[in-house]
């Protein structure tokens, strides 16, 4: 933790230690497994390629932290969803944004995709939808099956936090980013002509 002149905060953290959560598991009974940072030969080897470490700005109110590079902002989304802090993921989607991405922030990226894997709640399914959909410019790999993903969300939507649901619009922007529907996919058949009907 650090402090300015002026009694400003920040928080300084190691760009070459790799976030991760080796004993997570797909169900909240395994989530009690501590986040660890990686220090190992590969983490050090994609982070030693920008800066050496990240500096996040505290906000005057104490209550979040900023981002002053698109490699600190994927640090924090990491670390965010593997203490599943589910509604500041979305936050962080919701303002995630650039023009494309280095090959070390290519390289966090896939390190993201990994780490999540094995993330099977309903709200964690919800926030790569918003995910896909805030990198669609870039035009990125995902690291997850977005057809799966948006299925696994619609079969458990009752559960999801209301912080992470998807709005109708973006729903249907997934809908049209998914192969063309046919009889199998009845699921999805109906939810979008649910979300197409008009209001009444």
């Amino acid at each position: 933790l650090l402090e300015g002149l002026g009694g400003e905060l920040a928080v300084l953290v190691s760009a070459l230690a790799r976030p991760r959560q080796p004993g997570s598991g797909p169900s909240p009974r395994d989530w009690a497994s501590p986040l660890v940072f990686d220090r190992g030969g590969a983490a050090v080897s994609v982070a030693s390629r920008e800066a050496g470490h990240h500096i996040f700005p505290i906000h005057t109110s104490q209550c979040y932290l900023a981002s002053q590079s698109l490699s600190a902002e994927l640090y924090r989304l990491t670390c965010c969803w593997l203490t599943h802090h589910y509604a500041e993921v979305v936050r962080i989607a919701a303002a995630f944004g650039c023009d494309a991405l280095s090959g070390a922030e290519a390289a966090q990226w896939a390190h993201f995709g990994a780490e999540i894997d094995k993330d099977k709640h309903v709200d964690g399914h919800a926030c790569r939808l918003h995910l896909s959909v805030a990198v669609l410019p870039l035009g990125l790999d995902l690291p997850w099956n977005l057809r799966e993903s948006y299925m696994q969300f619609l079969l458990n939507r009752a559960n999801c936090s209301a912080d992470c649901l998807l709005s109708p619009d973006t729903e249907l922007h997934i809908l049209q980013l998914l192969p063309e529907l046919d009889g199998s996919s009845w699921l999805l058949l109906n939810r979008r002509r649910g979300l197409e009907a008009p209001a009444h």
